[in-house]
């Protein structure tokens, strides 16, 4: 038996796993090797597809024990297994629409979707082409099958006024969440983290454990998820809205939270 059999960390990624730049706290690493090693059980929920995590955070495979929640919950991954699991893809015909009624609407917007092939940009912004290398695809090659996601990159303002219009529009068969204030994503329709929260807690319920869940997350896009665990945790650099519903605020992301929470929770 070991001190942290059947509890369940799940932890977003960018914000609160990695810090401001990129970087990834040592004190993290050390905080999962000794958490897992006692029992514990440790994966990520991330805006990410499986493959684009392993961008920031290379060692995903080797630190996580369970499946990834991947695309805002659009499927889990199992590293071990190579499996994707419960995947929930856009409507294609509502998609087109709504991408098509963003590209006109504001031509400074950069527009990508995903998918198991990987991110396919259909316009970069000004940002995205100084580092972006995912390739642009003409209009008339636009293929939304199998996407989880598509995400609008512009600036704060023009996102909020313009997820005010895709709502009224597409809001019958699309869920819009911001994962940053620069990023508005398209998903399907009650398809978050949250949900699968509930996918990973039924995997273990399958196996005969019963897990508790602490959930680790600082946007928008993480409350779904961090009202479904049994404990909300946030980083200090949470959103307020984060930060309100959290049980537990700990340590800049830069500091290594999923060490505060080893360390001071469990």
């Amino acid at each position: 038996m070991g001190r942290f059999d059947n509890i369940v960390i799940v932890s977003d990624v960018d914000g609160t796993f990695i810090a401001k730049g990129g970087s990834v706290p040592k004190r993290n690493l050390d905080a999962i090797s000794y958490f897992t090693n006692e029992g514990g059980i440790f994966t990520f929920a991330t805006g990410r597809d499986h493959r684009a995590l392993l961008v920031p955070v290379p060692m995903a495979k080797d630190i996580t024990n369970a499946p990834v929640i991947a695309s805002n919950g659009g499927y889990l991954y199992d590293f071990l297994s190579k499996t994707v699991n419960d995947p929930v893809y856009l409507p294609v015909k509502r998609v087109r629409e709504a991408v098509e009624f963003v590209y006109e609407y504001d031509t400074e917007l950069g527009i990508r979707y995903s998918s198991l092939d990987g991110s396919k940009y259909c316009r970069r912004s000004e940002m995205e082409r100084s580092y972006a290398d995912a390739p642009v695809i003409e209009r008339e090659e636009w293929n939304f099958e199998n996407c989880f996601k598509v995400v609008v990159r512009g600036k704060r303002e023009a996102l909020d006024a313009l997820r005010i219009l895709l709502e009224n529009q597409f809001g019958d068969e699309l869920d819009f969440v911001k994962s940053s204030d620069v990023l508005l994503e398209m998903v399907p329709r009650n398809v978050n983290k949250g949900v699968a929260i509930g996918q990973l807690r039924k995997f273990y319920a399958d196996k005969g454990k019963n897990v508790k869940i602490y959930a680790c997350g600082d946007n928008e896009n993480d409350i779904e998820m961090l009202l479904a665990a049994d404990v909300a945790v946030c980083p200090s650099n949470a959103i307020e809205a984060v930060r309100n519903i959290s049980k537990h605020v700990l340590c800049t992301s830069g500091e290594g939270i999923i060490a505060d929470l080893v360390e001071n929770i469990l």
